[in-house]
């Protein structure tokens, strides 16, 4: 936008304007930097000695361009003529509102946070009145930053207007105005004032009206009334006093009024503004007056974020930095700095100031009430829940002389809100003092980068004299090099401290301290010392958490936009965008909730399938389940036909099968399918509401004519076949009714495709073209889509009607039970077998009349069940005669002991249980069989032979163990013991020879053979002489 300012000696644009400030403030801030470039500077007023007119600063820095001053006007007109005009708006011609205008507003964000002042009564600290670390309103722009949109301290105000009568459908061409209640403080008094802005339809979305509401901060720059260094610095030094009041925290009301033709309507909202905490530490007042110590000598106003703002964009060599970075700040609670204090004028009675705090300045003493900060559906998140907290990671590795590279991008992140992420990335370096620090940033291009380098104790409070950054006094500035156009920018420390340094890159170029916000930069950063990322504090998107990835209450179907600006829903001019800001549905940041559909869509639109009073009582997931994800629903149209129709719904209903039911009501022509067709059979159905969750439609039994009322001679169907044929009294055909055999009417060819039928979880098939052999001969109970009885004694139809079925008719026919059951024979098991090998189980099942369709087996051991009824399979693959051979195979690598296996085999027919249908497994069951099988601890062998010391094989020796088990060696001395896994003790003796052998121990394991040989010791002889008398 450009705009222009008359003046006596020409017209300047602002462009020019803007141009001739940035110049003006480069050498400002040059003069006072360059002489005195550690800040140990002389305590002099230089000004002090000049009268009134010699104090207009242009007299002596005549090298600044001076452009002649405008008289500001009242601070209402300030912003009435400050309204900014969003991307393609427009005024659209006016609409007829046909119902009533429905209003739903909503602002950019609430809470909000101001930190506003008043006029400054003098120089001296004790008495100022200023109060709050201002935060620019950036219009006009300052020309600090560019671009400024993000940094502007604004409030957007929305409106959307329906019209109730004409299907909730945009208003264009309304008078939308809005008028904001907002709070003044000038030191002693508590005011309100109000202010209206124009609210503007945007002609990209039709109905949408926004306009901008500026917080006003107080003095602003040169064109306003004031010089060119009013910006920033103590009035009083110029010729005009600082007499403008800023805008103050409290409660702010908006009241929208929106008129169309004879039209019209209103709505209120508000928010809350709430100071900055800054001061409830480190005082009120400027704190770099001339009577403090080593501060600067020329007094600073309300720039207070010029040097101590998260933008860092006056990139003095002694910036006070970011004060999220500040150790001090670590670990105190987001809301020291952001407060939840509500002020409100039965609370706020002024301010008084007691000396003390950080800086030993006057602390801003006022009563508050404390207000939620967050509210509705995100109550319960905390600050960093959203924002991430202050703590830094400890990136993990130690020093490295050949370096630590990381590659990135600057300024490749296009936040929708306010965000550091959008020009600095953060990086965390973990020091450990076992080499020096060096770090190198490079990057592609020309342009003038760079970074600032905080150390581990970081805290510009303790400034020491002279300034030292080592010390935390302020942060390394673009490293070693420090000169704006020099590149690479390089730092290095042969003596680093220890602990956790911070690297901030910064995405500006640096003209004459002033940042201009570049494209995307590619850069590379080397480091002796560990590094690794951390964006603190984050802005996130609404999206970062809700996606098809969330979890809970944060997962959404449909990716979602950002939140500015935020469009989704519907596309309500057909445009091929959407057109529903986030607002209006989840109102403003802080404070997000969920409106109902009732809220925009008041009442029921015109041949909506829901009328009133039901449509009121809609909840939104009743709405949604036929309108799908809110994000951007399906436009279901009005009707049967328009909700069913997408194939993607679980509701679908594919109507190109009703064939002749598409005529049920003629009015809307042959084989035409509409609302009138569905609405014949389900009668009333738009006066009740659907609860898809609880699995109620619309259309149910209470609503609904079946075939038999319409398709009998007795049924109480508003419609009869004028065919006769089509009438079908006394039908019968086992249990099965006439919507598991049809699709009303389908003459597509066979075998019809599973998928064909109405609803996707209904019944499926037709029985048109078909007879007795094509479900029950050709098809089993298993088979899609009739899971028909399979019979395999008869194929010629002809047989099957008079003589046992009573009729061939499919609609007459009645079953036969033969009463005998399926029979087991051929049952085998494996056995024994070793635990872990399998027992392969066969048995054929036998039955005289109907198709076999399933086998079991089960599992016992004594009483207990050790597998229950399993299926078994059949050995050709398919359950479709009378006798099948059946088998299956039991895991026994759990399993020791004798079993008992029980076998039964089920016929298609006749029902076990005549109140379920057939399918599944309510055939008729055999009796159960059984076998038996042993499983067996698996073994391993120890042989060996028996020696005696001389080395003869010794025969007949006994060799045990100490489980009991015992062998005797044979004629070659050899022995052979099968043993289950373990190690046993074995004892060898042969008596009387030979002494026992107790000593050898063996380990035996399952499936193999070990070898042990044994001695046994020859007991000493001796010689026995004598007589044998009687």
């Amino acid at each position: 936008m450009r705009y222009w300012i008359g003046f006596s000696n020409g017209t300047y644009s602002g462009e020019n304007i803007r141009h001739f400030l940035l110049i003006f403030i480069s050498f400002i801030l040059l003069f006072i930097v360059i002489p005195h470039p550690s800040y140990a500077i002389s305590l002099s007023d230089p000004h002090e000695n000049l009268t009134d007119d010699q104090r207009l600063c242009e007299n002596c820095h005549t090298n600044h361009i001076k452009t002649p001053r405008q008289e500001i006007q009242q601070s209402n007109s300030l912003i009435s003529n400050a309204n900014s005009q969003w991307n393609n708006i427009q005024s659209l011609a006016a609409t007829s509102v046909v119902g009533n205008i429905t209003l739903i507003a909503s602002l950019g964000q609430d809470w909000y946070q101001q930190g506003i002042y008043g006029p400054n009564a003098s120089g001296n600290i004790s008495i100022d009145k200023s109060w709050g670390w201002t935060f620019f309103d950036e219009r006009p722009s300052s020309g600090f930053i560019t671009p400024p949109d993000k940094t502007t301290q604004k409030n957007r105000i929305y409106a959307l207007l329906l019209d109730s009568g004409n299907n909730s459908n945009p208003v264009t061409g309304a008078q939308v105005t809005a008028n904001i209640t907002y709070w003044l403080y000038d030191g002693t008094t508590y005011t309100n004032s109000t202010t209206r802005i124009q609210l503007i339809e945007d002609m990209g979305h039709s109905g949408l009206y926004v306009g901008n509401f500026y917080f006003y901060g107080g003095t602003p720059y040169v064109g306003y009334g004031m010089s060119w260094c009013d910006g920033c610095h103590l009035s009083y030094y110029t010729s005009a006093p600082d007499s403008v009041t800023g805008y103050f925290p409290g409660n702010y009301t908006v009241k929208i009024n929106a008129t169309v033709n004879d039209k019209e309507t209103t709505s209120k909202l508000n928010f809350e503004v709430t100071p900055w905490g800054c001061e409830d530490c480190h005082g009120s007042g400027d704190q770099h007056r001339d009577n403090k110590v080593n501060v600067v000598t020329v007094d600073m106003d309300s720039a207070c974020y010029l040097c101590h703002g998260v933008n860092q964009i006056v990139h003095d060599t002694t910036d006070a930095g970011n004060p999220h970075q500040n150790t001090g700040h670590r670990s105190i609670p987001c809301t020291d700095c952001h407060t939840n204090k509500s002020l409100n004028q039965e609370t706020f009675n002024g301010v008084t100031f007691t000396q003390g705090g950080l800086n030993n300045a006057p602390l801003p003493k006022y009563d508050f009430v404390t207000t939620q900060l967050n509210g509705d559906t995100h109550e319960s998140l905390t600050c960093i829940e959203c924002h991430n907290d202050l703590t830094l990671p400890t990136p993990q590795g130690i020093y490295k002389p050949d370096n630590y590279t990381i590659k990135n991008t600057i300024n490749n992140f296009t936040p929708s809100l306010p965000s550091i992420q959008e020009f600095q990335d953060y990086y965390v370096l973990n020091v450990t003092q076992e080499g020096p620090l060096n770090i190198t940033l490079d990057w592609e291009g020309t342009a003038n980068i760079g970074f600032y380098l905080y150390t581990p104790n970081f805290n510009p409070r303790n400034r020491s004299d002279p300034l030292n950054p080592d010390k935390g006094d302020y942060p390394y500035y673009n490293g070693s090099n420090g000169e704006i156009f020099v590149k690479p920018k390089y730092f290095a420390n042969n003596t680093p401290l220890a602990g956790k340094w911070i690297l901030a890159v910064y995405g500006y170029d640096l003209l004459n301290w002033i940042g201009t916000l570049k494209p995307s930069i590619n850069y590379t950063i080397n480091s002796t010392y560990p590094i690794q990322q951390k964006d603190l504090p984050t802005i996130p998107e609404c999206n970062n958490c809700h996606n098809p990835n969330g979890a809970g209450k944060a997962y959404t179907n449909d990716n979602i936009p950002d939140w500015n600006p935020g469009f989704a829903h519907v596309d309500i001019n057909r445009d091929g965008t959407l057109d529903i800001q986030c607002r209006m549905c989840h109102n403003a940041m802080h404070n997000i909730t969920i409106k109902v559909c009732q809220t925009c869509h008041t009442t029921a639109p015109t041949g909506h399938p829901i009328s009133e009073p039901s449509f009121s009582q809609y909840t939104q997931s009743q709405c949604l389940s036929c309108h799908g994800d809110p994000h951007e629903v399906t436009m279901a149209g009005g009707g049967c036909v328009g909700c069913h129709s997408s194939p993607g719904t679980r509701y679908y209903v594919d109507t190109s099968l009703f064939a002749g039911h598409a005529n049920l009501n003629a009015s809307d022509g042959a084989n035409n399918v509409t609302d009138a067709d569905c609405m014949t059979c389900h009668f009333g159905s738009s006066d009740i509401i659907m609860s898809p969750d609880a699995g109620l439609g619309a259309a149910n039994h209470s609503n609904t004519w079946f075939c038999d009322d319409c398709h009998t001679t007795g049924g109480p169907g508003p419609i009869k076949p004028t065919n006769s044929a089509l009438i079908k009294d006394g039908t019968s055909h086992g249990s099965t009714n006439c919507q598991w055999c049809h699709i009303a009417g389908d003459p597509l060819p066979r075998p019809l495709d599973s998928t064909l039928r109405f609803h996707p979880n209904g019944p499926r098939g037709t029985a048109s073209g078909k007879n007795c052999l094509t479900c029950h001969y050709y098809a089993n109970l298993p088979d899609l889509p009739f899971h028909a009885p399979g019979e395999a004694h008869e194929s010629d139809i002809n047989e099957c009607g008079p003589e046992c079925h009573d009729s061939a008719n499919n609609h007459a026919v009645t079953p036969l039970n033969s009463n005998t059951p399926p029979t087991i024979s051929g049952l085998s098991a494996t056995t024994p077998v070793f635990a872990g090998s399998p027992v392969q189980v066969q048995a054929t099942v036998n039955e005289d009349m109907t198709q076999i369709a399933a086998a079991q087996y089960q599992v016992k051991k004594g009483s207990i069940i050790v597998k229950d009824w399993t299926n078994m399979t059949p050995i050709d693959g398919r359950f479709n005669s009378l006798s099948e051979v059946v088998n299956t195979s039991i895991d026994t690598s759990t399993l020791l002991g004798t079993y008992t296996i029980n076998i039964k085999g089920m016929a298609s027919a006749y029902r076990t249980n005549p109140s379920l249908p057939y399918y599944p497994l309510n055939g008729q069951w055999s009796g159960v069989y059984n076998t038996q099988f042993i499983v067996e601890e698996p073994e391993g062998y120890n042989n060996g032979t028996v020696y005696g010391i001389l080395g003869n094989h010794i025969a007949g020796a006994t060799v045990s163990t100490d489980t009991g088990i015992s062998t005797t060696t044979n004629e070659t001395g050899f022995y052979s013991l099968s043993l289950v896994n373990g190690t046993y003790h074995l004892t060898v003796s042969k008596e009387p020879e030979y002494y026992a052998n107790s000593s050898v121990f063996v380990t035996v394991t399952a499936f193999s053979t070990v070898t042990q040989d044994i001695i046994l010791a020859l007991k000493p002889t001796g010689t026995i002489i004598g007589k044998v008398t009687n």
